[in-house]
């Protein structure tokens, strides 16, 4: 996640998505990492891989909430939106779609 979140981000919006990247991939691999060892170091669980189901229950919801929190501050700021995400087609004032025909148009007998 750390070299893939800029690539997309390169890909998308060149020099500012790999920004937006790296705000991407602390979020989703860098904190949660650090939320995993806090807690290994601690005590909390085991070991970084939280085997037991009773210490995914403490682990998880830091996780989830780096990942959310991430996700959310991407959107508020209006970071793009990488190529890979489909997205449905932008609608006309008429209200047809504005998406190209198939490439490969289906045969009719």
């Amino acid at each position: 996640m750390l070299l893939l979140a800029p690539l997309l981000g390169w890909h998308t919006d060149g020099w500012a998505g790999i920004g937006w990247g790296m705000v991407a991939a602390v979020f989703t691999a860098v904190l949660p990492t650090l939320i995993l060892r806090f807690g290994e170091h601690r005590q909390y669980w085991g070991d970084r891989h939280v085997r037991r189901r009773q210490d995914r229950m403490v682990a998880a919801p830091g996780v989830m909430a780096s990942v959310i929190t991430g996700t959310a501050l991407l959107h508020r700021f209006d970071a793009p939106a990488s190529g890979c995400v489909a997205t449905p087609p932008a609608r006309s004032a008429s209200g047809s779609s504005s998406a190209r025909p198939s490439a490969h148009p289906s045969s009719t007998s």
